[in-house]
Formats: structure tokens, sequence, C-alpha cells
């Protein structure tokens, strides 16, 4: 069978956002028993960045896809640039949003961004 360094990639990706999910899910679902308030960000730019290694890193997965990937003859490095850069804008406001969401996940608040 055929599976490039994309199709890796694409079932990395994958396994990942349903991890990202599962996370979500519970968060909000914690928010809405805890009746908390939410604060609200809307911005016309966002330049996030790539959000791939930041989830792996973050989740504390990134060792057990290493492994993973290894074990099918890819390395994770190889797999980084098929990521698309989700830059929604051109300037300073954009990374300034970016930088207001980080901070305020860093800090857990209930916080959603829109744009």
């Amino acid at each position: 069978f055929s599976f490039s360094k994309e199709d890796a990639y694409r079932a990395a990706s994958l396994a990942l956002r349903d991890r990202l999910l599962e996370s979500f899910n519970d968060t909000n679902a914690w928010y809405r028993e805890k009746d908390v308030k939410r604060g609200y960000y809307l911005s016309a730019e966002y330049l996030l960045g790539r959000a791939f290694q930041n989830a792996l890193v973050n989740l504390d997965l990134e060792p057990a896809f290493k492994d993973a990937l290894m074990g099918l003859g890819f390395e994770m490095e190889e797999l980084y640039p098929f990521e698309a850069d989700p830059g929604l804008g051109n300037g300073g406001l954009g990374r300034l949003a970016a930088c207001f969401l980080d901070s305020m996940a860093t800090l857990s608040l209930p916080c959603w961004g829109y744009g």
C-alpha cells in the first residue's frame, strides 16, 4: 500500500484532533456545570501560527507520536511542513489577538475568540 508523509501527517493530526476535542468537551461540560461567566473576544484578524507541534507538546503526546511514527518509518520533523499556516490577517492586530487568546488559555479563563 502507499502511505506518504502527507498521509502520515493527516493521520497524526486527526488522532491529535480527537484528543483535543475530548479535552474541549470536558472543559465545556465543566463550565456548564459550574455556570461560569465567559468572555468573548472579537477580532478581524488572528495570526495563530501552526498548532500541530504545539498541541503535541501541551498534551504531552510528542514522545508517543514520535515513537509510533518511527515504527512506520517516518520522522516527526518531516511531517511539520505539511500543516498549513492558518494566519487570518496581515499584521500586528492579528498577532495581538493570538497572544491575547493564548494568555487567556494559559490562565484557564473561559474565553472564546471570534473573527
